[in-house]
């Protein structure tokens, strides 16, 4: 959206509640977490900790949600396994990441960009 921007700077990963931070991704997210994690045989919070630094430090796409007042940052995430060398999985994961506070209030992985 023209005109809206969010500043640099930390956005933190509460412990939130079932609407939001890390008690929401756990109960809502962390199936599709494990999923993406299974082909490089990581934990699904290793993986999804990745996700979301790698996504909000070098974002490929970011959109914002009047609705939601919210933005969107996503990426294409490459897993590796350590042992070959060799990309085992992509995905896109996304992290929304409140306007006014800059929590962070999801993250998941997704096969699309943000919209």
């Amino acid at each position: 959206m023209p005109g809206k921007f969010l500043r640099g700077g930390k956005s933190n990963l509460l412990c939130g509640d079932k609407k939001f931070g890390y008690r929401h991704i756990l109960d809502g997210h962390r199936t599709e977490w494990e999923r993406a994690a299974f082909p490089v045989r990581r934990n699904w919070r290793d993986v999804a900790d990745f996700s979301i630094a790698t996504i909000l430090g070098d974002p490929d796409k970011v959109t914002y949600s009047t609705r939601a007042k919210t933005y969107c940052f996503s990426r294409v995430i490459y897993l590796v396994d350590k042992n070959t060398g060799r990309t085992v999985s992509t995905s896109i994961p996304r992290v929304a990441v409140a306007e006014s506070t800059k929590r962070i209030i999801t993250a998941f992985p997704s096969k699309e960009q943000c919209s």
